[in-house]
């Protein structure tokens, strides 16, 4: 059975390789693009005394390989900006990675509620030590360890024990209830700062509602979108069905309908391609006379001794070989 981390350690090793560990991180972020320093938007409280120590953890939506920091027992999630054509000016030096990180706060549970509910499959109690359970991200495991209290994790699990030992695990009901209150308070939130969040968000994004106010309907769908990016696809699909959210129907965009393949003529150039077109032209007319009124144009030139001239088709036709 492994050591439990809760478990005081019988030896100074394991603490030293776990700073190794963590100190890696760090260089392999600031070696990234070959640049030795590099722009962070943030709170400006993480960065008045640098103590932010950076991990990777599993994405809790898809399970990638994520960076996270963490500081005073809270959690931000990095997410790098770039573009190719952008360079930052700092002070007297410019630097050619234009790219900047942004740390956004986010609620660690979102993080433990992939490993709570695979703890939970065989209906056993464990402690949370043995839930935060993976090899590969351990330095990150215990950081987000202590990023929980036993009051968040009674909002998704059940508990047993006393205060020197407690076990989790967690609660199918309860975990629902917590990702409902979530939507619910995002769309309260849009619902008040009226930013345009209807069909095509992506592009007005930020754009302030002209209405002043957006509908519910449309606040539900993007909280349930937000939500659904630390989430699971299955967890997702459980909240779009509780709150009823249909799929969106793309609007068909309008085409021009198809050229013919001769486009139609005006009345006067029509009659001159019916006049050089065929040398039966005029036997033609005479006898679609009775049916189609010529106009004033076809009539002068019915009237024009064509003798000798050659046919439109006579000047595409292959010429004989000497």
């Amino acid at each position: 059975m492994p050591n439990l981390r809760s478990q005081k350690r019988s030896s100074e090793e394991t603490v030293v390789k776990e700073e190794e560990e963590q100190t890696n991180v760090k260089m392999e972020i600031n070696k990234a693009d070959n640049i030795s320093q590099w722009i962070m938007l943030g709170p400006e409280s993480l960065f008045n005394d640098g103590s932010i120590s950076i991990a990777r953890l599993p994405h809790p939506q898809n399970g990638v390989a994520s960076l996270f920091g963490f500081k005073d027992k809270s959690v931000f999630e990095l997410m790098k900006y770039k573009e190719i054509f952008r360079s930052w000016f700092i002070n007297e030096t410019v630097q050619k990675d234009g790219s900047f990180t942004i740390m956004t706060p986010m609620d660690p549970l979102f993080l433990a509620l992939p490993f709570v509910e695979k703890s939970s499959i065989k209906g056993h109690f464990t402690t949370l030590d043995n839930i935060l359970m993976d090899d590969e991200y351990s330095p990150g495991m215990r950081q987000l360890e202590s990023c929980l209290s036993h009051n968040q994790l009674l909002k998704i699990c059940d508990s047993k024990g006393s205060d020197d030992l407690i076990v989790y695990k967690g609660n199918r009901e309860k975990i629902t209830q917590w990702l409902t209150k979530k939507v619910y308070k995002m769309q309260k939130h849009l619902e008040n700062a009226s930013i345009n969040v209807k069909q095509g968000a992506q592009i007005t994004g930020f754009v302030r509602s002209s209405d002043g106010h957006n509908k519910k309907d449309d606040c539900l769908r993007y909280s349930w979108e937000m939500v659904s990016d630390y989430i699971t696809e299955a967890k997702s699909l459980e909240l779009k069905e509780k709150f009823e959210i249909k799929d969106l129907v793309k609007p068909v965009a309008k085409t021009d309908p198809p050229l013919a393949k001769r486009q139609k003529l005006n009345d006067e150039t029509e009659s001159c391609v019916e006049d050089y077109r065929d040398k039966n032209t005029d036997k033609n007319k005479k006898s679609a006379g009775n049916q189609t009124k010529l106009t004033r144009t076809q009539k002068q030139l019915s009237k024009v001794d064509k003798k000798g001239m050659k046919t439109m088709s006579s000047f595409f036709t292959a010429k004989p070989k000497k």
